[in-house]
């Protein structure tokens, strides 16, 4: 069976098969700073799912959309992309 070589299979389906010797690359997409502490690895049925944390921690700033949420360089709070204005509660929009 070492001539098969391993295979590997992600969320769309597609298999990568990989001889002993050769590189599997798993990449994120990253170009900037990380965290550690938000994404866990858990074993399960013989899977390895990989799992973001439900309360993440260490981020400088987060971007939902045109909202974002971090500090500014005063290292003040801040939220940028709203529509209230005048955060109010009756007047969300």
């Amino acid at each position: 069976k070492i001539a098969k070589g391993l295979s590997f299979q992600g969320d769309n389906n597609v298999k990568i098969n990989k001889q002993l010797g050769d590189t599997l690359g798993i990449t994120g997409g990253a170009t900037g700073a990380l965290s550690d502490n938000n994404i866990g690895v858990v074993a399960k049925d013989g899977n390895l799912n990989v799992k973001l944390a439900k309360d993440l921690t260490g981020l400088n700033s987060v971007t939902a959309g045109s909202v974002r949420v971090g500090k500014h360089s005063d290292n003040k709070n801040y939220v940028t992309g709203l529509d209230n204005k005048e955060w109010n509660v009756q007047n969300p929009t």
